[in-house]
C-alpha cells in the first residue's frame, strides 16, 4: 500500500496548479488532526476526477480569494 502523506498530496496538487497546492498547505497547516488533513487534502484533489483539473484550479483560486479551504466550498463552486 502507497503511504498518503502530505508530500505525495501536494506533488498531484502541483499538477493541478498553484492555487490548489496553497489550500493543500492551508489544509496541513490548519489546527487539525494530520489524518483528518490527509484525508481533507485527499477528498479536495479527488475533485479533479469529477470536474476537470482547470475546473479544480479555477474553484481553488476562487476559494482562497474568499477564504474557505473546506471540500464542501471548493465543490459548490466548481458548480457554482
Amino acid at each position: 500500500m502507497i503511504e498518503l502523506n502530505h508530500e505525495r498530496l501536494r506533488e498531484r496538487a502541483q499538477a493541478i496548479g498553484a492555487a490548489t497546492v496553497k489550500i493543500i498547505d492551508q489544509q496541513w497547516h490548519a489546527k487539525l488532526h494530520r489524518e483528518q488533513s490527509l484525508r481533507r487534502s485527499l477528498g479536495i484533489l479527488r475533485l479533479a476526477r469529477d470536474f476537470t483539473p482547470a475546473q479544480l484550479e479555477a474553484a481553488c483560486e476562487r476559494a482562497l480569494k474568499l477564504g474557505v479551504l473546506s471540500y464542501r466550498a471548493i465543490r459548490g463552486l466548481i458548480d457554482a
